[in-house]
C-alpha cells in the first residue's frame, strides 16, 4: 500500500504546517541550526506533505524529517534573527520597523513570567518553537497526539499553534487556550493527499476520490457512475473540469492497469471476481514504456505518464 500523507491546514485561515527548507529564520551566528516549522500558503510540495505513523510521529516527505518541539524558547531567538536583520538592513526606515518588533518581543519576553495567563501560557514555560529533525524512535519530543482538530505534543499535552499572524510564520506549541474563540486558532484539520494510481494503488473505488499534491483537484468517482474531476471538491459548489461522461452507468470499480496504461470503469465482476463489462476506458497508448501510473497534477489534469515520465495521455487533450 502507498504511504498516506496529509495536509496539515489551519481551520481560521487554511495556511498549511511547512518545513521551511530555506531557513529563513536561520541565525547566521549558529553554527547548527535546526529546520524550522512555519505556517504558510499551500502549495502542495514535499515539505507541506506529512505522514502519521503509529507511534505518534509525524514526518515530513522533506527527507523524512520528523515534528518535533525545540527546546528553546522562541521569543529570545527572534529577538537574536531580528538584530542579525536590522545589521545588515540599509534601509533606515525597515531598520525603524524591525527594532518596533525587537522591542515589542523583547517587552513580551521580559513580562512573560507576570502575564503569562495574558499569553496563553503557564509561567514559567516559555513559548518552544517547532522545528524537524532525523525521525529517532525514543525521542519523546517527537511524540505527538492527534485529538479531533488539536495536535498535542505527548510530554505536556500543550498544541501546536501559529505565533503571531500573518501569511507566514514560525509555529510553536502553547497551553491551549481558555477562550474558545482563541482556541479556533490552535486548530489543524487533516487533508489526505494521495494523487496516484500505480502498480501499487491500482484500484478507486466508488464514492472514493485522489487529490492533486497542492489540494485543488479531486478525482471522484461517483456512484452514478461518473469519474470527474473536480476544482475545490471541499467547498459549497465544487467546479468540475473534466469528466467520463458516464453518469448513470453501472458503478463498480475504477481500475489502472499498470501494465498496458489503460484507466478502465467496470460495471460488474464475473463469478471469479474479475471485473467485466468496460463503460469507460482511457485507451490504450500507443507507446509501450510500463509501468505506467496516473497522476492528478495540480494544474487540474489527469495524465497517464510511462516509466519515463512521457505522456501518454491527458484528459485536456485525450
Amino acid at each position: 500500500m502507498p504511504e498516506q500523507y496529509y495536509l496539515i491546514k489551519r481551520k481560521v485561515d487554511c495556511l498549511v504546517l511547512q518545513v521551511d527548507q530555506e531557513n529563513i529564520y536561520s541565525n547566521s551566528r549558529c553554527k547548527k541550526t535546526p529546520l524550522w516549522v512555519v505556517a504558510a500558503k499551500q502549495t502542495g510540495e514535499d515539505n507541506q506533505l506529512w505522514k502519521i505513523t503509529t507511534e505518534g510521529h509525524i514526518i515530513s516527505k522533506f527527507e523524512n524529517l520528523a515534528l518535533e518541539i525545540d527546546k528553546e524558547d522562541i521569543l529570545p531567538v527572534l529577538i537574536d534573527l531580528l538584530n542579525d536583520l536590522k545589521f545588515i538592513s540599509l534601509d533606515s526606515v525597515a531598520k525603524q520597523v524591525i527594532q518596533g518588533y525587537i522591542d515589542s518581543l523583547a517587552w513580551l519576553l521580559q513580562h512573560q513570567k507576570l502575564f503569562g495567563k495574558s499569553l496563553g501560557c503557564e509561567p514559567p514555560k516559555p513559548l518552544f518553537r517547532a522545528t524537524v529533525a532525523d525521525d529517532i524512535a525514543d525521542n519523546k519530543d517527537q511524540k505527538w497526539v492527534i485529538e479531533e482538530d488539536l495536535i498535542k505534543s505527548k510530554i505536556d499535552g500543550r498544541v501546536l499553534e501559529l505565533f503571531g499572524s500573518g501569511e507566514y510564520g514560525p509555529v510553536t506549541t502553547n497551553k491551549l487556550n481558555r477562550d474558545p474563540d482563541q482556541q479556533e486558532a490552535q486548530k489543524w484539520e487533516l487533508i489526505p493527499v494521495n494523487n496516484s494510481l500505480n502498480q501499487n494503488n491500482r484500484c478507486l473505488e466508488v464514492n472514493k476520490f485522489l487529490t492533486s499534491a497542492n489540494g485543488i483537484y479531486t478525482l471522484f468517482y461517483e456512484a452514478s457512475g461518473n469519474l470527474v474531476l473536480y476544482k475545490n471538491f471541499r467547498k459549497t459548489n465544487p467546479g468540475a473540469v473534466w469528466s467520463s461522461k458516464t453518469f448513470k452507468k453501472p458503478a463498480h470499480k475504477c481500475l489502472f492497469h499498470y501494465d498496458s496504461g489503460e484507466l478502465i470503469l467496470y460495471g460488474a465482476s464475473d463469478p471469479n471476481g474479475d471485473p467485466k463489462d468496460v463503460i469507460w476506458s482511457s485507451g490504450i497508448p500507443t507507446q509501450k514504456s510500463p509501468p505506467f501510473k496516473l497522476i492528478v497534477e495540480n494544474d487540474g489534469r489527469l495524465v497517464i505518464y510511462d516509466k519515463d515520465m512521457n505522456i501518454s495521455w491527458d484528459s485536456k487533450n485525450p
